[in-house]
């Protein structure tokens, strides 16, 4: 009889250690330390790098420390741009695994997936803060009349300039509005320092640079019926022979963006000025620290007939349907992105500009930026005005890709353009076909 009297004795045991674990009220000895809510994990997929995801991260823990003890926080690196993300998205959709909490898209990825049905619909958890949020970050969320994003960093189109040089040169870039113009300085430039160079355009020269001129001009590659008209939009044909003039003309070194000349060139100055995004000014101060002051910022000249635009309309978050921790993920973007001191914090990071109407107004943001001076917030907001999302298509990505092929064919060959254009408009259909019916 003793076995049963023992096996009943462990299951009393068992039961009473059960109580004292789950911790009901009264049940913890006196003296013992309760166990500590368990974090949750939440990944955060972007390109590039995930330093500025770090800094971010860091940056709302000062405002809302007790998100540190609720989240455990991993960056995942999807590649070197956003056409990558989207790959690495693809993959994990059709695999059913590996979704991440958050992914950073550009603007350009939202139509595919949205169309795909495969993002959280946001629309109701942003709803509250809507009359907060300034139009084009809103128009920057948002696709077919619904909210399907966070959004990041209106990408706004801005001229960066080393003013000591300019001045020495005796250019005005504010006297300098068209491609001719800009053609002109650009030779004063080379001629005043024969290092120096007012552009850099080498052999593979970013996705971003066709972007910033196509949206400003009204390029459209598909015709109402889905059919693609690349070869004879007036837009597109422009673009590439803006880019062509520039490099026949000599006043861009050949230089290629995020390589160590590339670095190198901003900080000794072979590159003294560059047609970019406003993004550029959390890279620049990295790249070129002993030229503090030197660098400031204007609006880019009319290059193709493209007055204003965006490069890639600019950076979301969205948070994938298949993502685990939805809820945890929805409020840490709140946090950072929606509410004025979550933005603020990021802002003094250095790599976001908050698209907050009481954040905007902000005496913090009346101070000189500390790299750009008051040139900064100012060319900002006058970039703003003629912010424009180009009118993306749900195969955006390849387009974009496919086009870029045929500029780099067009600059590093003989080939007329007319020939260029035809052959990436049959690429265009024979690849992808008619987008809307995929």
């Amino acid at each position: 009889m003793r076995k049963p009297n023992r096996l009943i004795h462990t299951r009393v045991l068992a039961a009473i250690l059960l109580v004292v674990s789950v911790g009901i009220p009264g049940a913890i000895p006196r003296g013992a330390v309760s166990a500590q809510p368990r974090k949750v994990p939440i990944s955060w997929m972007t390109w590039g790098t995930t330093q500025f995801l770090d800094l971010n991260m860091n940056a709302l823990y000062k405002v809302y420390p007790e998100m540190r003890d609720k989240i455990e926080f991993t960056g995942i690196l999807g590649g070197p741009g956003d056409f990558q993300v989207a790959e690495k998205f693809r993959l994990a959709l059709a695999a059913h695994q590996d979704v991440p909490d958050i992914i950073q898209f550009n603007r350009t990825q939202l139509p595919e997936f949205a169309e795909a049905g495969v993002l959280e619909d946001l629309t109701p958890y942003l709803k509250p803060y809507v009359a907060n949020v300034v139009p084009a970050a809103l128009q920057l969320a948002s696709y077919k009349g619904k909210t399907f994003a966070f959004p990041y960093q209106i990408k706004l189109k801005l001229w960066y300039y080393r003013k000591d040089l300019f001045d020495e040169a005796g250019i005005d870039p504010e006297k300098v509005r068209t491609l001719d113009e800009f053609i002109a300085a650009g030779k004063k430039l080379h001629a005043k320092f024969p290092k120096s160079y007012i552009w850099n355009l080498g052999p593979t020269p970013p996705q971003y640079n066709l972007g910033m001129v196509f949206s400003g001009n009204g390029t459209k590659f598909l015709n109402p019926k889905g059919e693609y008209v690349v070869a004879s939009d007036p837009g597109v044909r422009k673009a590439f022979q803006a880019f062509k003039a520039m490099k026949d003309a000599g006043i861009v070194a050949d230089i290629s963006d995020f390589t160590r000349d590339w670095e190198q060139g901003l900080a000794d100055g072979t590159i003294a000025s560059s047609l970019i995004a406003s993004w550029f000014i959390a890279f620049l101060p990295r790249y070129a620290p002993n030229l503090r002051g030197r660098w400031e910022i204007t609006q880019w000249p009319v290059i193709a007939e493209a007055d204003g635009g965006s490069e890639a309309g600019g950076s979301i978050q969205v948070v994938p349907k298949a993502a685990k921790h939805k809820p945890e993920a929805i409020d840490l973007l709140t946090k950072m992105f929606l509410t004025k001191k979550g933005a603020l914090s990021i802002y003094a990071a250095r790599f976001y500009t908050p698209n907050l109407k009481d954040a905007l107004a902000d005496p913090l943001m009346k101070l000189p930026d500390p790299y750009f001076g008051r040139s900064e917030i100012r060319e900002e907001v006058k970039a703003l005005e003629k912010f424009k999302i180009f009118d993306f298509d749900p195969a955006a990505s390849r387009e974009m890709t496919i086009l870029n092929q045929a500029l780099i064919a067009y600059l590093t060959t003989n080939a007329p353009l007319d020939g260029v254009l035809k052959q990436a408009e049959a690429d265009l259909r024979n690849q992808i076909g008619n987008p809307w019916r995929r």
